[in-house]
């Protein structure tokens, strides 16, 4: 978990998210191993989430929780997607403007995978 750590693991953490993306597979991370340490897992985990992985492998059940919640999408993030998801629906397809932005295929492509995630979770 320390800065060390992670500078050192950022480049082959940034092919793995590339490699994944090119393949269209999930780019998960490797597990945390200071078990104890949920702060620092809480806080690596979101840093990951923010580079691209889309999730983190856990060594023992109480990371779960933790890797789970630092996944899971914001009020703020769901509002977003549901947003742009309706309006390309609305518009059927195409490139579009929401709140004076530029909605492209990837960017709703991301905002349903935000969707299913969230629905995914509430299944649990």
């Amino acid at each position: 978990g320390s800065a060390v750590e992670w500078e050192a693991r950022l480049y082959a953490r940034s092919r793995v998210v590339l490699a994944a993306g090119a393949a269209g597979v999930s780019a998960l991370d490797s597990p945390f191993m200071d078990v104890p340490s949920l702060d620092t897992l809480d806080v690596e985990t979101r840093r990951v989430r923010r580079l691209g992985f889309t999730g983190k492998a856990a060594i023992h059940p109480t990371q779960v929780a933790v890797i789970q919640e630092a996944f899971a999408p914001t009020a703020a993030e769901l509002a977003w997607a549901r947003k742009i998801v309706a309006a390309y629906e609305r518009q059927q397809g195409g490139v579009l403007l929401v709140d004076g932005q530029l909605i492209e295929r990837p960017v709703v492509r991301s905002a349903r995978r935000t969707l299913r995630i969230a629905e995914r979770l509430e299944q649990t």
